[in-house]
């Protein structure tokens, strides 16, 4: 073996030891960084609310309504809203949307087919689901168990 190789490898095996000994210290400290991202995520997860199990409903069968201040009617009494489907269409798109934390559950293109001249769908099905964390007295909220009431709203325009 001449000179020159014999230092080429050596370096080699220096640039290698040194890059094994820096990776494992960097790995050291992501291992530490998901432990403490592991401990945070509990710790928010013990602070959200399942409104399923511990809210109470928002409006019971014998409820009254009674005049607001706006005359707008509002619930006297505590009870469930039934879950129940939206639908909202125009001559291009209908979309489905659940009152249940509000997502939209199916939607599809109107005037196109697919390959096989069936309705050209985006998505469909329960798996579609969106959740925002909402702050509300020191707990957190999962906006996907809050119950929507949809309302009809006429414009100006003579449109709903």
């Amino acid at each position: 073996m001449e000179r020159n190789q014999l230092i080429g490898f050596v370096l080699l095996l220096i640039l290698g030891g040194t890059y094994l000994f820096w990776n494992s210290k960097e790995q050291q400290r992501l291992l530490e960084q998901n432990q403490a991202d592991s401990l945070a995520q509990v710790a928010l997860m013990e602070n959200t609310v399942k409104l399923t199990d511990t809210a109470p409903p928002l409006i019971t069968e014998d409820s009254e309504l009674s005049e607001g201040t706006e005359g707008a009617a509002t619930p006297t009494a505590i009870s469930a809203i039934k879950e129940e489907i939206i639908t909202i269409s125009n001559e291009d798109l209908s979309l489905s949307f659940t009152n249940k934390g509000g997502f939209p559950v199916h939607a599809d293109i109107k005037g196109f087919k697919t390959y096989e001249q069936e309705d050209l769908i985006l998505f469909d099905g329960e798996k579609n689901q969106l959740q925002f964390l909402l702050p509300y007295e020191g707990k957190i909220l999962p906006s996907n168990e809050l119950l929507f009431e949809p309302e009809i709203i006429d414009l100006a325009d003579g449109s709903t």
